[in-house]
Parts: structure tokens; C-alpha cells; sequence
């Protein structure tokens, strides 16, 4: 999800866990377009979300429990199920990848093309995600780094009744990412495809709070589409997934901090002041992965700053946004 500003690169948000170390915010009221489209405000619509039969989600769960679309992975002798050439194996989500296991064996990577994971979706519908294409990617930042991330391609189809054709799970990039030059394409994309995805278990995200878990779970995996805010999470290092630390909860805020900044939950409410299909630029505190502003993007001033909480001073808001802004986040 991105802002539009003045210009298309004129939005320049810095976010870190405490303000100290950024910039300051120009003087002068910026002007801003905000949405009401609820849609928007869910981060659904319009950004590349996992999308099965008009059912929008970011997370699966392993353990036979629905996530907010009525939707789970399928269970068999009481493991989650990923068929393997027609072989039942129990699904996984490790270090990213999707893992596939049965006995001694384990399958991950390009030895798992074609295979199915089935899903109970409401009211007794079934789907089937198939995994189309997996690479491995070093994930983007910090820069140089040699880790790998899984990329895949995904498609679902419904085999409620007759099974249909497979489409793309997240075939609705915004559609500026398909036109964008190959400058342009590195802060939206982050090194995928805009028909790719990232998996990652662990980290619970409240799509409607716009918070994220202080601790992990792994019973839930998220799906990030390209270009989606869960996917920019994962790959710069804002997830817990991506950090590994060795106590989840020390790097909470940043991860917190980051996610209102994507969202732009600049009133810390859950609401989204935001519309799909403009460029965001903007960097982490001091010594972050993302402690840098993209390179050979214009920069145009500071717009604002972010720490965990997101909840700017009526001054802050007053100054980069006037008075009508200041207004709407003292209501919400």
C-alpha cells in the first residue's frame, strides 16, 4: 500500500522504533489524498493480496482453525496436508520456505513444482494451491546480504464441484507495477515478480488493528503477494520470520513502527490513510537493514516519522498535514 503526495515520489516517510535520528518535518502543509474506500482501508482491495474465489486473506492456519475468510489448510490424520505427486505429505513453513515432509523425507524448493496444498474454505467449499514455480532470492536488505528467501508462484482453482482452471493467486498487482522502469521496480517489488509471493510462519498481523505479534505462533503462515505490505515486511526485515532474534519481543517496535508507516496508520487507530499505486520512499533508524533511502529515487523533504505506536502530536500532524488532517486524527 503506498500514499500519493504532491508527486509521485514526493512522499518520504522515515519510520524507526523511537523518532530520534530522522529528519525533520518540512514546514508547510502537504497535501495529501485519503481514501474511504473500505476496501482500501482493509489494505485488500487494489494491492496484490492472496486472493481464492473473492476471498481476500494474508494467513493460513495449520491447525484446523478458520482465518478471517472461513478459510484453513486441509487436515489429514491430524497434520496439515501438501500433496506430492499425488502423495500425501505434512505441509511446513521453515527459514520461508515451503517444506513438504513424509517420514525421512523432505522436499523443498523446485522438488515441490505442481504441488498441492488443499484447502477448506466456508460453507463446505475445497480449493487446491498449487505452486507453479519456486526460486530462491537473497533477500534484499541488508544490502549484500547472502541469505536466501523463497519466491514462489502460486495458483488456487475450485474443486468444490468441478475442478476449474488454476489463476494466479495474486493476479491483482496494482497496475503500476507491471509498467514501472527497472529503477522504479526495486522499491515496490524488492526482487520479485510481480506474480510471486513470500511465505513466511510465525508472525500474526492484524490487517484491521494494523498491529503485529510481539511473540510468534507457528500454527499460522502469511502469504505476502509482490508489492503487498506483507511481502515488503518480510523482505526488509520486519517481520520475525526475517530477524531472527533471539527474543522476538526486543524487536517488536520496529516491526510495529514499519507496518503503520506502509499503512499509513498515521493516527495509530488502525485507519488507513492511503491509496494503491504511488511509490513510497522512506528508510529505518540508524544502523536498521533499511537504514537508507532508495537509491535514484528524488527525495522531496520529510513527510513524517513513525515509532511503534504511529500516533503523531496534534502539532506533528498540524504542521505536515493542516489543520483538516490534524482534525480527522483527533476523530478516529
Amino acid at each position: 500500500m503506498r500514499m500519493t503526495g504532491t508527486a509521485r515520489y514526493a512522499t518520504i516517510v522515515c519510520a524507526a522504533a523511537a523518532v530520534a535520528g530522522c529528519a525533520g518535518a518540512p514546514d508547510g502543509e502537504v497535501s495529501q489524498t485519503v481514501s474511504s474506500d473500505p476496501c482500501e482501508q482493509e489494505w485488500r482491495c487494489g494491492g496484490n493480496s492472496p486472493v481464492v474465489d473473492a476471498h481476500g486473506f494474508h494467513e493460513l492456519s495449520l491447525l484446523e482453525v478458520p482465518n478471517e475468510a472461513g478459510m484453513m489448510v486441509h487436515r489429514s490424520a491430524g497434520q496439515a496436508v501438501i500433496n506430492v505427486r499425488g502423495r500425501p505429505y505434512q505441509l511446513a513453513i521453515e527459514d520461508s520456505q515451503i517444506v513438504a515432509r513424509n517420514g525421512p523425507l523432505t522436499l523443498t524448493g523446485r522438488a515441490l513444482l505442481g504441488a498441492i496444498i488443499p484447502l477448506d474454505g466456508p460453507r463446505g467449499a475445497s480449493y487446491e494451491l498449487r505452486i507453479e514455480a519456486a526460486r530462491l532470492m537473497p533477500f534484499p536488505f541488508p544490502l549484500g546480504s547472502v541469505e536466501p528467501v523463497a519466491a514462489y508462484v502460486l495458483g488456487w482453482r475450485s474443486v468444490t464441484a468441478a475442478p476449474t482452471a488454476f489463476v494466479n493467486l495474486c493476479a491483482h498487482p496494482p497496475v503500476d507495477l507491471l509498467t514501472l522502469s527497472a529503477e522504479q521496480a526495486f522499491p515496490e517489488l524488492l526482487g520479485l515478480a510481480p506474480t510471486e509471493a513470500v511465505v513466511f510462519a510465525g508472525d500474526r498481523i492484524d490487517g484491521a488493528a494494523k498491529t503485529m505479534s510481539a511473540t510468534p505462533d507457528p500454527g499460522w503462515f502469511n502469504i505476502g503477494c509482490a508489492g503487498h505490505t506483507i511481502a515488503k515486511l518480510h523482505l526488509t526485515r520486519n517481520t520475525i520470520a526475517s530477524q531472527h532474534a533471539a527474543d522476538p519481543r526486543v524487536l517488536r517496535d520496529r516491526r510495529q513502527a514499519t507496518f503503520k508507516l506502509l499503512v499509513a496508520d498515521y493516527c495509530g487507530t488502525g485507519r488507513a490513510f492511503t491509496v494503491p499505486g504511488k511509490p513510497l520512499q522512506w528508510k529505518g533508524d540508524a544502523g536498521e537493514p533499511r537504514d537508507a533511502f532508495f537509491a535514484g529515487v528524488p527525495l522531496a523533504g520529510i513527510e513524517a516519522r513513525f515509532h511503534a505506536s504511529a500516533r503523531l502530536s496534534d502539532m506533528l500532524t498540524a504542521i505536515v498535514f493542516g489543520s483538516r488532517f490534524s482534525t480527522n486524527c483527533r476523530n478516529s
